[in-house]
């Protein structure tokens, strides 16, 4: 069987190496340069970076057995330090009742108390939108505080604007009691710890490149996806151009997409309905920028990742890359990582690099994070035009409509956060493509 893989991210590369693993000749096609999409990064002048802040959060051995064979090494453990930045200080993530207990802030205390009393006391299940879960859960207090000033600044929506999905997936279920008596008798539960590869989380992809060219695939780096050939309900062949111009075609008996419905419908030959094409278009992704400072200090905070509602700083979330692993800048030095919400095209996406880094450490100088822009001895700048899918109220049927424009394509599938477009982590993006392929190898066990 050959089979072409479109995307070399976390779901595109598991889903080749699990094709090439069982027998298939099999290429993934990545338009970047490097393998790994969103969970890459860099390494420089002694830094190395995680594209954006990763962490691997899993309890699913087959998934924690594979990482670590594709790594070569056992992952460091890390229990997780998580705060937010509200009026000056930092409060721990997700919400901690000894914060809100605390003299540090008597009137968000009482505020975001009363608030989440009157909440619980209610017995309200909420709306369907993500305003109304959060607030039926902590109270209208504190999702004005954080929740929705934060979710607004990433997703460039209105709360209520967004689906109730979007807080089932990323929000803790339980409450603040509840989450108050699981730290109190030293309950760890999936919120509390994370792994980290001790060379930076590019080590994942990196390692999965290596075992997918070990089972005889193919990775095409650098290569754009131009057409997708179909004839009689199935894809025959897949057509890529690589960066010196010239053209790939690769006979296809299986396609598994792992990149956004809109590109991959772009891409289909004949051309899918126009009603497909327009739902594809409709759902939203957010773009981020992302800017890395090299600092002469061995340590800014104790924090893997803190999160910034408010609108007057330019980031939405800082990370910290001591913090994950002392290898990740030279000796007495330390990484960040500040992340920039915004849109494809918009002025922050079009801002000069010099800028976006001029604007970060005035922040960072202003937070008191740094002493003064002289401690930062470097600094890079990243873009990713689709970093965040955006589920927004409705997202669902525009998906539905988007996939409808393949169904009639009998040996193509899609999984992974472009191609699925789900705010899924890398673990359950290792998971979903893994048994996608253990699906198509069972329909096909059931056709011999």
């Amino acid at each position: 069987m050959r089979a072409v893989v479109l995307g070399g991210g976390i779901a595109g590369l598991t889903a080749g190496w699990a094709l090439a693993s069982s027998g298939a000749g099999t290429t993934v096609i990545e338009a970047a340069p490097f393998a790994g999409g969103l969970a890459s990064g860099f390494r420089d002048r002694g830094y190395t970076f995680d594209l954006f802040s990763h962490r691997l959060w899993t309890r699913d051995p087959e998934v924690l057995r594979l990482v670590e064979s594709w790594v070569g090494e056992p992952l460091l453990a890390r229990r997780k330090v998580s705060r937010i930045l509200l009026e000056g200080r930092l409060y721990n993530y997700p919400i901690d009742l000894r914060d809100l207990l605390s003299v540090r802030s008597g009137r968000l205390a009482l505020r975001a108390l009363a608030g989440y009393a009157g909440a619980r006391l209610s017995g309200g299940s909420g709306g369907e939108d993500y305003r109304g879960y959060l607030e039926a859960r902590y109270g209208g207090p504190l999702f004005e505080t954080f929740f929705g000033p934060y979710t607004e600044k990433l997703t460039g929506c209105r709360a209520q604007e967004l689906s109730i999905d979007l807080a089932i997936g990323a929000v803790p279920a339980a409450g603040l009691v509840a989450q108050l008596v699981h730290r109190l008798i030293g309950r760890t539960d999936p919120w509390d710890d994370f792994l980290y590869p001790s060379r930076g989380f590019m080590e994942i992809p990196e390692g999965m490149a290596r075992a997918l060219r070990r089972a005889r695939g193919s990775l095409l780096l650098s290569h754009r996806l131009q057409a997708i050939r179909c004839r009689g309900g199935r894809v025959r062949s897949v057509e890529a151009q690589s960066a010196d111009g010239r053209t790939v075609t690769l006979p296809a008996d299986l396609v598994v997409s792992t990149i956004p419905p809109a590109a991959i419908l772009g891409a289909l030959d004949p051309p899918p309905g126009r009603a497909a094409i327009e739902a594809a278009g409709r759902l939203r992704s957010r773009a981020m920028v992302a800017v890395y400072l090299g600092v002469r200090r061995p340590r800014l905070t104790e924090d893997h990742w803190i999160y910034v509602p408010d609108r007057s700083i330019r980031f939405n979330r800082l990370s910290e890359t001591t913090n994950y692993s002392e290898t990740l800048a030279p000796p007495g030095r330390t990484g960040i990582c500040a992340e920039i919400a915004c849109d494809r095209g918009d002025e922050v996406w079009r801002e000069d690099d010099g800028a976006q880094v001029a604007r970060v450490v005035s922040d960072l100088v202003r937070l008191g994070l740094l002493r003064s822009g002289s401690e930062v001895e470097a600094a890079w700048v990243r873009r990713s035009a689709t970093a965040y899918p955006v589920y927004r109220v409705g997202y669902g049927d525009l998906l539905a409509a988007a996939e409808s424009g393949l169904a009639g394509l009998e040996n193509l599938r899609t999984c992974g956060r472009q191609g699925a477009f789900w705010y899924g982590s890398t673990a359950q993006g290792i998971r979903q493509a893994l048994d996608t392929v253990r699906e198509i190898d069972r329909a096909r066990a059931r056709a011999a």
